[in-house]
């Protein structure tokens, strides 16, 4: 097997048990001093106040990447970060070598005998830190306790396709438990993007063909093994429109959602184009994405109460009212997270785009698509490319771009900032405060244009 930075695997279960310090239950009840204020804290503060609210003794050893680090005896930094509080931390870490790898603090007995047999299975190696609970342990990516068969199987795909020689691995995300991005081919000179998944790559499958059917630029997937949880599609491109960040590129990129939404309306001139759709609804709550905050940025608890509340009643008055060109707002299928990233240019300077990572796709109101693409623009710094996009847009549809509804597309960018505001504290982000106070700004901004 040819994996970048992977150390040699040992096909045997070894538990590492630490001599850990006994860890003492955190308490939320703290004194005022040490709880954040209505003030950004700095992100050390912020760290300390989002271990204790995990509620687990040992959660601050997964957001320290220097104590992380000691942990596992090597230098790494964390990637991505997924708390349940009073229940689990999992963190994605990735070493100098480029080698990623889980850990992970549970109470849950069950998870941490699967998680050790499932390793044991696949012949990897599984770290026990702490053999009791909350069960401390940690492994590579290789030794998933949900993805590890598939990725193995995977794996064995492409070695069988290409030959071993043009079968390494280059992992470009991983988020434990859920998904493996990878770029394989020979050694820097990767050819396929695999994504691995626990299941549901015959929805993927079949999603990218139907669009490709309608004209949407999506690359071609194939399935890759014989499970349904691995797709391979070509590498195309030279980079996304976050690296190359060129108007016109923006401009198709408008041009082929606009495609997508105008040939998949769920209406009665229409039932035909989405009859085979496998897509299902997308949820729609930006209550839900309050009480996150609230626990892990408290003081952007109140604003993010009240801009769910205005943001809600937005979505409910437009709902029930009469709108210009309503036609063209009726429920559709959505890239689902749309941004500069998921776009990929053919080459500098090319107006020639693939869209990409569609495992998020799904149906509902147009203007979600458009407020996620405004959203993560203005965050990510590339507010150029938000006029190009609804030009595009709004050319496909045959209107100017003065005639969408921008009131309602303020409503749904909001949303997108309220809804993705944390990111920055899952995926590690050293000035996660500092980003998530923004992106509750941009929200307030948004919804009050």
């Amino acid at each position: 097997m040819s994996v970048t930075g992977e150390l040699p695997r040992v096909h045997q279960l070894e538990q590492a048990r630490d001599q850990q310090p006994t860890l003492k239950q955190p308490s939320l009840e703290q004194s005022s001093a040490e709880q954040p204020s209505a003030e950004q804290p700095s992100a050390d503060q912020a760290d300390v106040w989002a271990a204790r609210s995990a509620q687990l003794p040992g959660a601050e050893l997964l957001l320290n990447p220097a104590k992380l680090s000691e942990l596992l005896t090597r230098q790494v930094r964390i990637t991505h970060l997924r708390i349940k509080p009073d229940h689990s931390v999992v963190v994605t870490f990735v070493d100098r070598c480029g080698a990623y790898g889980y850990a992970a603090l549970t109470t849950d007995a069950d998870k941490f005998t699967k998680a050790i047999q499932r390793a044991a299975r696949v012949g990897e190696t599984l770290h026990v830190h702490q053999d009791e609970s909350p069960w401390l342990f940690s492994g590579p990516v290789w030794a998933d306790p949900v993805l590890a068969t598939a990725l193995h199987s995977a794996f064995a795909a492409t070695s069988q396709r290409f030959g071993e020689d043009g079968a390494h691995w280059e992992m470009l995300r991983y988020n434990p438990r859920r998904r493996v991005v990878a770029a394989v081919g020979p050694r820097g000179r990767p050819s396929h993007v695999v994504r691995v998944v626990e299941s549901g790559a015959a929805k993927l499958l079949e999603t990218t063909a139907r669009w490709r059917e309608l004209g949407v630029p999506v690359t071609n997937a194939k399935a890759l093994g014989e499970r349904d949880t691995a797709v391979i599609t070509p590498m195309w491109g030279v980079g996304d429109l976050t690296h190359h960040p060129f108007e016109p590129a923006a401009h198709s990129a408008g041009s082929a959602v606009a495609l997508l939404h105008s040939t998949t309306r769920l209406n009665t001139d229409n039932d035909d184009a989405a009859a085979g759709s496998r897509l299902q609804v997308l949820p729609v709550s930006a209550t839900q994405a309050v009480a996150p905050i609230q626990r892990f940025a408290p003081w952007l608890g109140e604003r993010a109460e009240k801009l769910a509340e205005v943001i809600e009643r937005r979505l409910r008055e437009a709902a029930l009212g009469r709108r210009e060109h309503a036609e063209l707002l009726a429920p559709c299928e959505l890239h689902g997270d749309l941004s500069a990233d998921q776009v990929i240019l053919a080459a500098p300077n090319s107006h020639k785009i693939r869209l990409i990572d569609l495992e998020r796709s799904g149906i509902g109101h147009p203007l979600r698509d458009l407020g996620s693409w405004a959203a993560t623009c203005f965050r990510q710094g590339l507010p150029q490319l938000v006029e190009p996009f609804l030009h595009g847009y709004a050319t496909q549809l045959g209107i100017s771009a003065d005639e969408l509804d921008l009131d309602l597309l303020s409503a749904w960018e909001a949303y997108s900032h309220l809804t993705g505001a944390l990111d920055p504290f899952r995926h590690r982000e050293q000035n996660w405060p500092q980003l998530i106070t923004a992106a509750i700004t941009c929200a307030e901004e948004a919804i009050l244009r």
